[in-house]
């Protein structure tokens, strides 16, 4: 049989993979009509749009990918709502290394490392980023766990630490801390320290206090246009 035609026919039964098809094409090209060669592009086309489908149903889900435990088990609770697996894994991840600790950690030389998580939920209005994160914090706070939400100062944050040294900070709105006014300014390396977990000593005009060592983690999201 002719090389045209016996390509030809392997690409209307799909006997042939799309990648082999293009490969035989560009070696033996001037083997083909114009007619021929127009079929066999439109046929290795349309084959892989159909292998791109296949590959898609074949990929692994987050949710495969995780293996049983708790952690699966909050995925699939999660799927009452509209929100990603991503957005209610990252926020799980926040607040069950914040459930750990410090009992968790792993000795590097004269340095411990802690896993704390802190996760932005970065997304356009509507993706179900504050979804995610309430369903999260309700089940923090149900556990036990020290959450401060809504809108605060540097000064409030700060203050508040030095009384619950072990917390989840979040904010469902970035531009609520992370703002670029002149008052906020201090806010990110605020944040920052906050997070190393170390004890520390704040010197305000007012007032002065220690933020004793502790857990903490950072939950915040994000539009994408902020």
């Amino acid at each position: 049989m002719a090389i045209a035609p016996q390509l030809l026919k392997e690409l209307e039964e799909e006997t042939i993979r799309s990648e082999a098809a293009l490969r035989f094409l560009e070696e033996h090209g001037a083997l083909f009509s114009d007619e021929q060669m127009v079929r066999a592009r439109g046929l290795i086309a349309t084959l892989e749009v159909k292998e791109a489908k296949e590959r898609r149903k074949s990929a692994p889900t987050l949710r495969d990918l995780i293996p049983p435990g708790w952690l699966a088990d909050y995925l699939t609770y999660g799927q009452i709502g509209e929100a990603p697996d991503s957005f209610h894994f990252f926020c799980a991840l926040a607040y069950i290394t914040q459930a750990l600790g410090h009992r968790i950690f792993y000795p590097m030389g004269h340095f411990v490392v802690y896993p704390q998580v802190s996760s932005f939920l970065v997304g356009p209005s509507g993706t179900g980023k504050s979804v995610a994160a309430n369903a999260a914090k309700r089940i923090g706070i149900g556990s036990g766990l020290s959450v401060l939400h809504g809108r605060f100062s540097p000064e409030a944050l700060q203050a508040y630490i030095s009384k619950h040294p072990n917390l989840v900070v979040y904010t469902d709105e970035a531009g609520i801390v992370l703002n670029r006014s002149d008052y906020n300014a201090s806010m990110p390396q605020i944040l920052c320290d906050m997070l190393n977990g170390t004890a520390s000593e704040v010197v305000l005009r007012s007032e002065s206090f220690v933020i004793p060592e502790g857990s903490r983690n950072l939950l915040i999201a994000c539009t994408a246009e902020q």
